[in-house]
């Protein structure tokens, strides 16, 4: 398999006059016009040097022989090159094919009718397009991961391999064990029964063999499919065993010396020889299980990270909405109540409640008096404790009427899980195959060989439909690629456009970050690759110390776990924003800096919601991203912009917090300190510099990326 991919025309070639051979198998050689079809399909040189060889091999045994190819040749180049000129189609391609076998057919009606020789020719026939199918079937399952062969297309593959050396009767018999015994042996699945089984027909119906020439030939491979042990021991004792019921005697049946011969040739093979020949039938038999396996991890991906998301929201919802009345009470009896001789045995301690009010009554206040032993600090509690209670009571309604937020965050975990279960029931996970199929565009075929897309064009309409599908490309995907058309195949009508992924570009990145206190900063970011992308992320709370470190932490968290699910960056920001909006009980507020750079096409999106200036250096010159949009969590409907830069390999962009920003927008030519150092020699030689020049009264980070 190996062999046939590095050299496709070699293998063509040996095929074609391997079926030369089969002069005398049938009525019209059908393995002919199986080489001349896919040479057809290689272009007409190899059709031609395949036509010549062919011919010249049939000339070895007969004049009538190889003037019977020559005339099948030259009438399938006429009909292909007819068919291609009337129907510029690729489907095309299978008419010269079918108008071969009809005039075969006329030809044994008139020649010499018969039902057998009809029947024959039908099976012929088929025999033909089963193959052809198979084999591009196979084929095309080596480029296209979503394209998977047939049980039954590898098992015909593999009898077709088998039966190539049946053009001669001695050779025929050991090649066919040699390659149904690796089979037997090797590949002890459905496919490997079936390719046995779909042989024995084969070897009944056009290789006249008598049914103990078929017994000693099949028998012995069907014990060695269902032996764990000692297989080649029990294949060449049953073959044996089987040649003493032949009328011939055994010393004189090749079929005992066939045995040995296989036997032999298998113990003197190398394992991993033979491992590497049936390894891509063994792979593809189990392909729908590790195709499902694959899918089944992205979607168990998908899930831990949306999970480990509701968790961030959930645990922050939770510690926000906790009862007013309840922690104001609770607030009472800590301050006045904890400490007090006779709390173990007061009577106001569980009607506290009742007395929880905007004002006092007197009978209230008679009560405290007789019952509390500081009824004055007691009153005062209440009453200061009734004030901030109001306060937090009109956040706490606000906060449980918040149902609008609840079903866009609820919208918005439905949203990834649906495209979750999308892409496992369609098993595609690959975002460019997806916006190909989606787009439908005008094409005959087309598949990823790796990360390059191959395209096969109908060559009537070539000129357009490629021009669509280059504009589609351009407009659509996030990557870069470089087109490489092939030579037009004529005789199919098609021709092959191969849209090679750009080289990846690489980057250097250099970060300090330090908190004005010294246990929490409230600057917090992330750097990440996910496909073809590097996403920068920066968030500065407002404020410092914890609270801010928390907010920015929990932002930072929640983004990558957006980006783990391949969330819109527009539809990601509205959700961090209706989340902050939702625990904003404390005024939590925050800055988030984007960056997405594509690093094959080094195209950058920027996002800046509060955040401060990005700087870009490219030389000597200093560009600047200044175009931002609220912070989060402050108002309810906000659109977020996105800023796209065609960035250039060499390009440094600086990304800072507030608290340096604001010093290096007084001097930006501080950043050509020294542009040629490393990244982070560069982020550290900013730092220090402007700290030298005052310290700093805000958290502070600065990070430096350079293009590659």
């Amino acid at each position: 398999m190996n062999l046939l991919r590095k050299y496709p025309n070699l293998v063509l070639i040996f095929l074609s006059l391997i079926s030369i051979l089969f002069n005398k198998s049938f009525l019209l050689n059908p393995f002919v016009l199986i080489c001349l079809y896919f040479s057809f399909s290689r272009g007409l040189k190899y059709y031609i040097i395949n036509a010549i060889l062919m011919i010249g091999l049939a000339l070895t045994f007969s004049v009538n022989y190889g003037f019977e190819i020559a005339v099948v040749v030259v009438t399938y180049l006429f009909s292909t090159c007819l068919f291609a000129l009337l129907i510029r189609k690729p489907s095309g391609k299978y008419f010269s094919l079918i108008t071969m076998n009809i005039l075969f057919l006329i030809s044994v009606l008139l020649l010499g009718f018969s039902l057998e020789n009809i029947l024959l020719a039908i099976i012929n026939t088929g025999l033909q397009f089963v193959i052809i199918k198979s084999w591009e079937s196979l084929m095309l399952s080596w480029y296209d991961d979503s394209h998977v062969s047939t049980m039954v297309e590898n098992a015909i593959v593999i009898s077709s391999l088998a039966i190539l050396g049946t053009f001669l009767e001695p050779i025929g018999l050991i090649s066919i064990r040699i390659v149904l015994l690796f089979v037997g042996l090797k590949l002890k699945n459905e496919t490997g029964l079936l390719a046995i089984f779909v042989t024995i027909v084969y070897a009944a119906l056009f290789l006249n063999f008598s049914f103990i020439n078929l017994a000693i030939l099949f028998i012995p491979l069907l014990l060695v499919v269902f032996l764990p042990k000692y297989q080649i021991f029990v294949y060449l004792v049953t073959s044996s065993l089987l040649c003493l019921a032949s009328p011939t005697p055994i010393y004189l049946n090749f079929s005992f010396y066939a045995s040995i011969i296989v036997s032999g040739f298998y113990i003197f093979c190398k394992e991993e020889a033979l491992d590497e020949i049936l390894d891509f039938f063994k792979i593809r038999t189990q392909s729908y299980e590790l195709i499902d396996k694959k899918y089944l991890a992205y979607t168990n991906g998908q899930i831990t990270a949306l999970t480990n998301y509701i968790n961030l929201v959930d645990n922050l919802n939770a510690l926000e909405t906790s009862d007013p009345l309840k922690d104001a009470l609770s607030k009472i009896k800590e301050n006045v109540c904890a400490n007090c001789d006779h709390y173990e045995h007061c009577k106001l301690k569980d009607d506290l409640d009742s007395l929880f009010k905007a004002k006092i009554s007197s009978s209230d206040k008679k009560l405290i008096t007789q019952r509390c032993i500081s009824p004055y600090k007691l009153t005062m509690a209440i009453n200061a404790s009734y004030k901030a209670y109001q306060s937090e009571q009109q956040y706490f309604i606000k906060c449980q009427e918040a149902n609008q937020r609840y079903k866009y965050l609820i919208k918005s975990i439905q949203r990834p899980l649906k495209s979750c279960s999308h892409g496992y029931e369609k098993k595609i996970t690959n975002k460019v195959q997806q916006k190909i199929i989606e787009s439908k565009l005008h094409y005959y075929q087309f598949w990823l060989n790796h990360q390059d897309i191959e395209v096969v064009f109908n060559l009537e309409t070539y000129e357009e439909d490629e021009k669509q599908f280059s504009e589609f490309i351009k407009k659509n995907l996030e990557n870069k690629y470089e087109k490489h058309a092939h030579s037009p195949n004529i005789l199919t009508s098609t021709i092959q456009v191969s849209y090679c992924l750009a080289k990846l570009f690489t980057y250097e990145f250099g970060v300090v970050s330090e908190g004005l206190q010294k246990d929490f900063n409230g600057d917090n970011y992330l750097i990440k690759d996910k496909d073809e992308s590097v996403y920068i992320i920066l968030c500065d709370g407002m404020g410092h110390g914890k609270e801010a470190s928390k907010c920015s932490a929990f932002l930072v968290n929640a983004s990558e776990s957006h980006l783990q699910l391949n969330t819109p960056l527009e539809d990601m920001m509205k959700d961090l924003n209706n989340i902050l909006l939702l625990k904003n009980v404390q005024d939590n507020y925050s800055t988030m800096d984007l960056c997405e750079i594509n690093l094959t096409s080094l195209r950058a999106k920027f996002i800046k919601a509060g955040a401060f200036i990005t700087y870009i250096i490219r030389g000597r010159t200093i560009m600047k991203v200044d175009k931002h949009d609220l912070p989060l969590g402050i108002v309810s409907e906000c659109n977020f912009q996105i800023n796209i830069c065609q960035l250039e390999v060499g390009d440094i962009i600086v990304i800072v917090s507030d608290g340096i920003g604001e010093r290096i927008e007084v001097d930006p030519g501080i950043l050509l300190i020294n542009p040629t150092a490393s990244m982070s020699l560069l982020a550290k030689n900013i730092f220090m510099t402007l700290q030298e020049k005052e310290p700093y009264r805000d958290d502070c980070t600065i990070i430096t990326i350079r293009l590659i």
